[in-house]
């Protein structure tokens, strides 16, 4: 199991994508076990932000969240210890450094000042150290038309990577405003991950991966089949996101099965081989 920091929006340890920075040189920072002991186990998990979930057997905090003092011996006069690797916590210590936090936490203040009355934003990690937003519905301004939701939807709260087109509608056809989010691969070929489509109406289609997401998916988000405020738009949205990331995590493992599958079966009589091939086959056009 790969090794990997459990804090939100911490890279270390996880697969590096396009847009993270690229790592400083020097050693990598090391990686703590969260304690056996209960009592110090809670405080790591409490002093984390934004870290909702119950710390396995196998989760890490690396040495990006600890101060110097909070170490036996360095290698390094900076305050934190960020190029340290392999050392040893003091007893009772406790991750406190959380830098990439700091606009996360400055967002979540700006939305707050805007109306006590308009919504709150919780975040949750995701298995990809992703962010989820969760909203607690409080009193959210009448949707009705798509003019609406345009006057409502604060596009500074999209994730950088979403791009939104708007067709304004003809005499042929209906407007309709269409979000997306595209990734490129070492290639630079661009894929598409997911897409939101919100008609005039403000009925939705979701599409991941060139699949229609049934509505069923979402029904924790909406009860009824069209947009009802601009925040469902955020939450559907930051959803998605998460979605398709793990939906192309597990495409990629059974690609990598299949593969493996296929390569071992060169070795069969023929018939056998070209059913096995046949059902690899039909595996994949499902997958």
């Amino acid at each position: 199991m790969p090794r990997a920091c459990c804090v939100p929006k911490c890279r270390t340890g996880h697969r590096r994508r396009k847009n993270d920075p690229k790592p400083k040189p020097g050693p990598k920072p090391s990686l703590h076990l969260f304690p056996r002991d209960k009592v110090l186990r809670e405080r790591w998990r409490q002093s984390i932000p934004f870290y909702k979930h119950k710390p396995g057997d196998h989760t890490y905090v690396c040495s990006l969240h600890f101060l110097k003092s909070d170490y036996g011996g360095f290698t390094s006069n900076q305050e934190e210890a960020s190029d340290l690797k392999k050392i040893t916590l003091k007893k009772g210590a406790k991750p406190s450094v959380f830098p990439e936090l700091l606009d996360l936490q400055a967002r979540l203040d700006e939305v707050s000042q805007l109306d006590d009355d308009f919504y709150v934003r919780d975040f949750q990690n995701d298995d990809e150290g992703m962010y989820s937003a969760v909203t607690a519905k409080k009193s959210l301004p009448t949707i009705n038309s798509l003019q609406d939701l345009q006057d409502n939807l604060d596009l500074k709260l999209l994730s950088l990577d979403i791009v939104h087109t708007y067709h304004e509608g003809t005499s042929y056809s209906a407007a309709d405003w269409t979000f997306m989010m595209v990734t490129q691969d070492h290639n630079n070929v661009p894929t598409l991950k997911f897409s939101l489509k919100i008609g005039a109406n403000l009925e939705y289609e979701i599409w991941c991966h060139q699949i229609r997401v049934h509505k069923c998916k979402v029904k924790h988000i909406l009860e009824s089949d069209r947009i009802n405020s601009a925040m469902q738009v955020i939450q559907l949205l930051e959803f998605l996101k998460s979605y398709s990331m793990s939906e192309a995590i597990i495409k990629d493992k059974v690609d990598q099965a299949l593969y493996l599958l296929q390569e071992g079966t060169w070795s069969l009589p023929e018939p056998k081989r070209n059913i096995i091939n046949g059902l690899i086959h039909q595996i994949k056009e499902v997958v």
